[in-house]
Formats: C-alpha cells, structure tokens, sequence
C-alpha cells in the first residue's frame, strides 16, 4: 500500500487482522485454561508458534519488498543494519519453521496410520459375522502411534483377535511410517440385527456339560412343579453333599438330596414337602437323566406376606378353599401353558370375580367370571396374538367341561431373562465389625439402595417381593437373591458395579454375594367386552 498509492491502506489491515489475530486469540483462551489447570500448555504453545509464524513472514516479506523498492535511510545506506535484520529474522524464521515442519511431519504420519488402519480393520472385520467399523481414531505421540476403533458387533472382540488385527496393521505400515511402538484399542458397542424372520448374527454358544444339562432338567422339573402351589417361587436349590447330608437324617446312599429355598405366603409344611418330592421322583422317572434315582427334599421356607391398605392379602395353600371349578382352571391353565415351547409356568393365580354368577342376556346361558393370572418364564416372549387364542380355547374347554359359558380375565406375564450371579465380594472387617443385631434394618436398606441403582441406572425395577438376604456363618457374611425387570438386558459389569457400591456402603460386611434374574418382558392384561 505505501509503494503502490492506487491501493487502500485498510486492505493491509484486513490481510494482517485474518493472519495474526485468530492464533492470538486460540493463544488467550487456551492460556486462560491452562493457568486455571483444565487445559494443557500444548494449544497455547502451539497457537502462538503459528502466530509468531506469520509474524515473521509478514515482517520478512515487507523488509524484503521494501528494501527492493528502495525504501531506505541515509543511515542504513551501508546495508550493514539491514543484513543484520534479514539475518536475525531468517534464523528466527527457520527455527519457526523447523518446528512446524515437525508438527505437519506428525500429522501426516498420523492421517497415514489411520488410512492404513481403518482399511485393515474393515478388511479383518468381515471375518466375523454381524461386525462392522464404527468409527476410528489416531494420535501419534513421541512416536507411539495408538489407533482407537469402535466396533458394532452381536459378539464382543476378544484380546486375541484385536492381537491379530494389531499385528496385520504393523504389517500393512511397514516402512511407511516411522514409529517405535503401535497399539490397537478396540472398544465392542453390542448390537442386534434383525430381519423379517428372526435375529441373525447369533453366537454360537458352547454345548452344555452334562452336569449342566441334569442341572438344567432337575431346575425346571422343579420349577413346573412348584407352579401347582399358589405364590411360591423358587429362590434358589442346590444338591447337597459331603457333611451336608447329615442334615438329612436316615438318608439312603443313591437318594439325590436337594436343598429348595422357597419363597411361600404360606409355610411348606411336611405334607406339601410329601408331595412335592412325591411327584418330583414321578417327573424324574420319566427323564433319562434321572432314571431309577429318587428325591429327598429339604426345604426351607421364606414366608411372604402381602398386605393392601385395608388388610392382609392371604393366599391359602393347595387344597383348601378351592371350588373344583377354579382347581379345573388352574389345571386348565397349568397345562394349556405347555403348548408354548420353552415356557415354563412360574405361577398361577385363580379367583372369581365379584357378582361372577349369572346369566348371558339374549341367551339365557349361565356364566361365570373369573380373573386369571399366569406368569411365564422363557426365551421368547408371547404376543398377544397368541395370548387371545389361547383363552378362547380355554374358554371352550371349560364350558365343554362344567357346561357353564366361562368369561375370563386374563393376566399373561410373559418374560424372559438370564441369571446373574456375581461370587462373594470379600474384605476384611474391622475387629469391631459385625452387623446391627436389627438385621430387618439391614435388609430394609439393602433392598432400598438395590432398587434405587436398578431405577436410576437400568431404568427397570426390583421386585421386592422376591428379594432375599441369606446370611451365612456369621452375621456380615450376606447373599442377595433378587428379581430385577430391565428394558434392557444387564451386563456382568454393570452388576458388578452395584455390587462393589452395595459393599463400599456396608463396610461392616465381611463378604457381598449378588445373584439377579434379570428379566425382560410385557405384560398383556385381556377383558372381556361381552355381557
């Protein structure tokens, strides 16, 4: 501008202001940041080199340019002071440069090892099924360049095939990039997919032990069972060995001795215990598994009592004030139930409805209305389709049985879900410790403070009910056994985490066993619209 007068001075203003001021302004807000600790020195250190960049070569430039236009004092007509200026400014300039030099080096080298990367990763990826690249990152830092990959798979990524995938990388960079050390981070996000006739991608589980499957078999021999017997739950079983069979008295070498902790509104009184091992060695016999063995139960009872605002809701053990009417719905529910493959039936629920006798208008037939509960435990869940189908055939086989037109509310819970169980957390107490003798107070809080993290970490909820503190053989020796509903299925870590804030709340606990039947499902309540 002041060697060519047709130009305006503020084009000048403008070019300096776009170079200088935005490194300047990056140089202040990160500096505020790092003398306030939330910020390291590097984007301050960083911004005002490039500031300081184009500093020099703004002020190099116009030296040059003017000293080639002949803009000079008389005093620097020797060219000593200017040959000193160029020269001081061309070193300050070349270690500016050196320095960006090395920062682009960097950037390249780190552009080259994602390029390379993220075509390995793809190309590794398509040998699992259902995994596919996400997103990915890189960071070259003293020349250890750590690649981060987000993964979307229905399996997670093990060790070993990161290992392998990190080893075809290094392979792929070779001399393409001058690093000392490559690390691969992969972090697994789980996914579904879908189509129109079932999930795809599923992994493929290992076959169970036979330990396994007579576990399996003997569980829901157990579980089918206890359905004839109205609010009890199965909390836990085990089979019994060693010097726990001595609890047994008089038992037989052969007999298969199982503990049953049972959740019951009603105490499980010898007779009902008759019963059940009775007809548990009549479902044994019919298994190959189990063939020729019979059944000794021990059974310990936790009594559930539930009540209303007005009074105690009391459930009466199997065979007593029962009408033969409501015993054949429930069998006819109970066995209606085993249509449904891989269903188990938890619990059912039988009573009439208030005013249920009477008859049909138009038709004169007689009617009974009941309301019908049934809770059911598998791996699918049951649409309402099915649901509806299912009480119409009720519906006739009840009429075609007792002649009587059969109006039904049913309540169908249907879930699904695995079980989580986490091993004993042990500490070491202090000499002092030991629970408050007031142990209600202690499970009180237990069970608050577990269904507080399920509500506001899982968005599901814990069903008090079936929620168990078993103590074992000291007072700050505690399981837990409870029932969680989730919308989503739980992981072994987000278990383990309520796990560790339970204990770190109950210091004076010695050891903290966690086991959780998560379920998911739906609840599908039918009434019927007819007179």
């Amino acid at each position: 501008c002041l060697i060519h007068p047709a130009l305006q001075a503020s084009v000048a203003g403008v070019a300096i202001a776009v170079a200088l001021v935005p490194p300047l302004v990056v140089t202040g807000i990160t500096l505020a940041g790092w003398l306030h600790g939330q910020l390291s020195y590097w984007p301050a250190f960083g911004s005002f080199m490039l500031f300081l960049a184009n500093f020099l070569t703004i002020e190099l430039a116009a030296g040059l340019l003017f000293t080639a236009a002949g803009f000079r004092t008389r005093r620097d007509l020797g060219g000593q002071a200017i040959r000193r200026t160029i020269v001081i400014q061309l070193i300050l300039l070349l270690a500016t440069g050196l320095f960006l030099a090395q920062q682009l080096q960097n950037l390249v080298q780190e552009r080259l090892g994602l390029a390379v990367a993220r075509e390995t990763l793809q190309s590794s990826l398509r040998r699992i099924p259902g995994a596919e690249l996400d997103s990915v990152k890189a960071e070259l830092r003293q020349k250890r360049l750590e690649v981060i990959a987000v993964v979307g798979s229905r399996t997670e990524i093990t060790p070993e095939v990161v290992a392998e995938i990190e080893t075809e990388i290094e392979q792929a960079l070779g001399p393409q990039l001058a690093v000392n050390d490559f690390r691969l981070i992969v972090r697994t996000v789980s996914s579904t997919y879908a189509s129109s006739s079932g999930l795809l991608y599923e992994p493929k589980s290992a076959p169970p032990s036979p330990e396994q499957i007579r576990a399996q078999l003997l569980e829901k021999a157990i579980r089918g069972l206890l359905s004839a017997y109205p609010g009890v739950e199965l909390s836990s079983y085990r089979l019994l060995s060693g010097a726990e069979k001595n609890e047994l008295e008089g038992a037989d070498n052969g007999l298969l001795r199982i503990e049953l902790t049972l959740r019951s509104p009603y105490v499980f009184t010898p007779r009902l215990v008759v019963e059940l091992q009775q007809r548990l060695d009549q479902s044994l016999s019919k298994l190959t598994d189990f063939r020729g063995e019979k059944s000794q139960l021990l059974v310990r009872t936790v009594t559930v009592l539930s009540a209303t605002a007005d009074d105690l809701v009391t459930i009466d053990a199997p065979g007593s004030n029962l009408t033969q009417e409501q015993k054949d719905l429930k069998l006819l529910l109970t066995d209606a139930a085993a249509q449904f493959q891989n269903q188990e039936v938890v619990q059912v629920s039988v009573r009439p409805v208030l005013g249920s006798a009477g008859t049909l208008q138009g038709t004169g037939e007689q009617a009974l209305r009941y309301s019908a509960g049934i809770q059911l435990f598998g791996d699918q869940i049951l649409s309402s389709t099915e649901i509806e189908s299912w009480r119409e055939a009720l519906e006739r086989d009840f009429q075609a049985k007792h002649g009587k037109v059969l109006l039904l509310d049913l309540e169908v819970q249907s879930q699904l879900g695995r079980r989580l169980y986490l091993p004993a957390l042990s500490s070491t107490p202090p000499e002092t410790a030991g629970e408050p003798t007031g142990s209600e107070q202690t499970e009180s809080k237990l069970s608050a403070e577990l269904a507080a993290m399920v509500k506001s970490q899982a968005r599901g909820r814990l069903l008090t009910e079936t929620f168990t503190l078993v103590r074992g053989p000291t007072d700050s020796d505690v399981r837990i056994e409870a029932v969680v509903v989730t919308p989503q299925a739980l992981t072994n870590q987000q278990v383990l985490a309520w796990q560790k804030k339970l204990k770190s709340q109950h210091p004076k606990l010695s050891s903290l066993e966690l086991s959780l039947d998560n379920r998911l499902g739906k609840t599908v309540k039918l009434t019927p619209t007819r007179d």
